[in-house]
């Protein structure tokens, strides 16, 4: 479908001409592009934006998607002039272009969270896990142990930058190998996380990870009784404000390192709490149904974790 080329410093794309016609005058027509090319946000009107890479050994014919024939060239054979669209020269020098490869990468070098403008939201426990049944109906005296019960815990975590700093960073790739994106909401408040793990600073979807973890609890059942005990986890979902500088380190000749100053949100759930809930499941007289089975009894406890 044809390759934008941005301006890397404001992130506006190439952008040609289109005739106009119908009554108006004002009815787009794509019959091809026309003359100098002028720089314009993404997307106005998209397929007067699209280009493609004609390969002429070492060098390289740029050409409008609208129009095969039609090459970007500069004018008058002026390196430093004019820039348009004209019809193909056979590969003469002025339609002739070099496009060197940049294995240069961009480093995050810190990110600053806004944390008085952050919001939190608790979610409601979950029940992610099946529930332990101790059964001590056929015991006399209480059973007392420590079972060990299964929790799932789900993390997400990205981040999405403010639009002008998308478009500026389009295309890029970003490591993030020595410092790392993350807030966490704890009961003592919120707090910045590091950790090791690769987060996406721009992704378009968050980075999931999902953990299932053992927790130790205390039974207590006394004789003729039968208890279930299920782990549920509380998450918390954050959204915090941040700015973070990116430092571009460039691979080719002459290009130097710079720093680029981004915003955007930062948005998150974590697991900050485990409790276990205790039902009584035993039977009642005439009660034909077997443990555990029906209508969920009520909560008689909650625990926390050993």
């Amino acid at each position: 479908g044809g390759a934008l080329l941005r301006h890397v410093a404001s992130g506006l794309a190439l952008t040609c001409k289109v005739r106009r016609g119908g009554p108006s005058g004002l009815d787009v027509a794509i019959d091809g592009p026309e003359a100098l090319v002028f720089a314009a946000p993404p997307g106005q009107p998209d397929i007067a934006q699209r280009w493609r890479a004609e390969t002429l050994g070492f060098w390289t014919c740029l050409n409008s998607q609208m129009d095969w024939e039609h090459k970007l060239k500069v004018f008058g054979g002026d390196k430093t002039g004019r820039i348009g669209v004209r019809r193909w020269e056979n590969g003469a020098p002025q339609e002739c272009w070099l496009l060197p490869t940049e294995a240069g990468v961009i480093a995050l070098q810190y990110v600053r969270y806004d944390l008085d403008r952050a919001v939190a939201e608790h979610l409601p426990p979950a029940p992610a896990d099946p529930a332990l049944i101790v059964d001590n109906r056929a015991g006399e005296e209480p059973l007392e142990k420590r079972v060990v019960l299964a929790r799932t815990c789900v993390s997400e975590r990205g981040c999405r930058l403010e639009p002008a700093d998308r478009a500026r960073l389009a295309g890029a790739t970003i490591h993030e190998d020595k410092v790392s994106l993350g807030v966490v909401l704890t009961d003592q408040g919120d707090c910045v996380e590091r950790e090791m793990a690769p987060t996406p600073l721009d992704g378009p979807d968050p980075h999931r990870t999902v953990s299932e973890e053992r927790v130790e609890v205390a039974v207590h059942v006394p004789p003729g009784r039968v208890y279930s005990y299920q782990a549920l986890v509380r998450h918390a979902k954050v959204q915090a404000p941040f700015t973070a500088r990116l430092v571009f380190h460039g691979r080719a000749a002459g290009v130097e390192s710079r720093a680029i100053d981004v915003a955007g949100v930062f948005s998150g759930v974590n697991p900050v709490e485990t409790r276990i809930q205790v039902r009584d499941l035993t039977p009642k007289a005439g009660d034909m149904r077997a443990a555990g089975q029906g209508e969920e009894p009520p909560v008689i406890a909650e625990l926390t974790p050993a």
